[in-house]
Order: structure tokens, then C-alpha cells, then sequence
């Protein structure tokens, strides 16, 4: 089990919790993005913690195809990317987004017929740029999400680890 992180667009504060939170669980983490994203090294209790920084070449879709190529049963991944997010719930993988959503496949095709349409609105002129600001609900609403479905797949995991050995 670990947990994934497409770093380019992630806040700094949701990496230090996530950080943090493998840290205290003994987690593996992998921060993946097109450039080197700082790490909040204060948030590791135990400095030797498993984590890693993978920076892909820059073409638009490498660390997404890095982390659809390398993701597993059990894993779970954070990304803002809905594209991404859709192709990894369809493996049937853990995802959720920095505001506190956990992706199932109808929701994550909704979000993702919502993005083509307001793309397609934006191409023509008839969209703006809307930016929603992220602030502390946003980041509470993480943190119970995150801590929720972490939980749920270190249990999900450990009783598949109990069924293989018997």
C-alpha cells in the first residue's frame, strides 16, 4: 500500500499533511510532477520515512502516465487532474481530490463530462475562468476524506494479507 501524489498542482499545505500522515502510518509516499516540488521536511517525525520525489520529463502527461502505469490495489492517489482521476477509477483505485472528494466512477465521469463542456464553453467564448478559492474548509474537508479513506484501505488491505495466508 501506498499513497501517490500528482505534485504539480497540489497545495503545500495538503502535501505536508499527507506527508505527515505516511510518516505516522509508515506509508511509502510518492510525490510525482514535471519539476521538483519542495517537501515540507519538518512535517517527517522519523527522517528515514519512506518518500520520494519523481520528476518526469515535461511533456503535458508524463507523471500522470507514470502514476497510471505504477498505481496498485490498495494504493491511493491525489490529484486535482480529472482526466487522470477518471482513468484510475476505472482500475478501481483510491482517488481523491484536495477538497475532500473521494472519486467513484459515476462521480468522476460526471466531473469529467462537467470539465469537457465548460471546456468546449470556454472555446467559444462563452465560459470564464472561474477560480474557487481553497481555504481552511477545503483543507478540513481533506483531512476527514483522506484520513477516512486511508483507514479504510490499510483495513481492506490487511484482510486480503489474512486471506492469502490462510
Amino acid at each position: 500500500m501506498r499513497i501517490w501524489v500528482d505534485a504539480d498542482s497540489c497545495p503545500r499545505k495538503i502535501r505536508s499533511y499527507v506527508l505527515r500522515r505516511a510518516n505516522e502510518l509508515q506509508l511509502p509516499i510518492f510525490f510525482v510532477a514535471n519539476r521538483a516540488v519542495p517537501l515540507d521536511e519538518n512535517a517527517l517525525i522519523n527522517k528515514k520515512a519512506s518518500r520520494k520525489m519523481i520528476v518526469c520529463d515535461a511533456s503535458s502527461e508524463s507523471a500522470d502516465n507514470y502514476i497510471a502505469a505504477h498505481a496498485e490495489k490498495y494504493d491511493m492517489i491525489i490529484t486535482r487532474d480529472i482526466p487522470l482521476a477518471f482513468r484510475l477509477v476505472q482500475n478501481n483505485l483510491c482517488v481523491l481530490n484536495d477538497r475532500g472528494t473521494s472519486y467513484t466512477k459515476e462521480s468522476v465521469a460526471k466531473r469529467l463530462a462537467d470539465r469537457n463542456y465548460n471546456m468546449q464553453l470556454a472555446q467559444i467564448g462563452l465560459g470564464g475562468k472561474e477560480r474557487n478559492a481553497y481555504g481552511g474548509k477545503e483543507f478540513n474537508a481533506f483531512v476527514r476524506c483522506f484520513d477516512k479513506e486511508i483507514m479504510r484501505l490499510i483495513q481492506d488491505d490487511s484482510h486480503s494479507r489474512c486471506y492469502e495466508l490462510s
